[in-house]
């Protein structure tokens, strides 16, 4: 198609959208210039290079997140005396009758309804607590668990 030529098929003078989005340009008024097909080319230039140029201008901007201070905590061992009132008022909170604490020897013994629980406080060479509970009820060593946790603070 030659530069001036109309659009195939359409009249001269008259607007074919097809051929402008398909960059044919403006209608031909028979003057023989290219002025609107010259201007889209270049509109359509700018508008690529504005893109690009905005799309570079972002990809630079970097966002940081704030700089967080870890939080360190220590374990700090527990106590044979924190560790022994804790698993007396384990026994106590799950309405375990307590009939024999020494104190000396790590024991604590007690009944409820029947069954017979003891707790053991042992100091370990490490220097580490360490409580063991028995009874023959499942649910009820469960109970003393999370009892000595929560007076524990776990």
């Amino acid at each position: 198609m030659a530069p001036g030529d109309g659009a195939p098929g359409v009249p001269r003078g008259t607007w074919d959208f097809g051929a402008i989005a398909a960059g044919w340009g403006a209608p031909d008024d028979g003057s023989g210039s290219e002025g609107e097909t010259v201007n889209n080319r270049y509109a359509s230039s700018f508008s690529r290079l504005a893109l690009a140029a905005t799309v570079a201008a972002l990809a630079g901007c970097v966002v940081y997140d704030p700089y967080m201070t870890p939080v360190t905590t220590y374990n700090t061992p527990a106590t044979y005396d924190r560790s022994w009132n804790a698993a007396v008022g384990a026994m106590r909170d799950m309405n375990v009758q307590v009939v024999r604490e020494d104190r000396g020897a790590g024991v604590i013994e007690g009944n409820r309804g029947g069954t017979a629980v003891m707790t053991r406080v042992i100091t370990q060479q490490d220097g580490r607590v360490r409580v063991e509970t028995n009874t023959s009820d499942a649910g009820l060593a469960d109970g003393l668990s999370r009892a000595y946790d929560a007076r524990m603070g776990r």
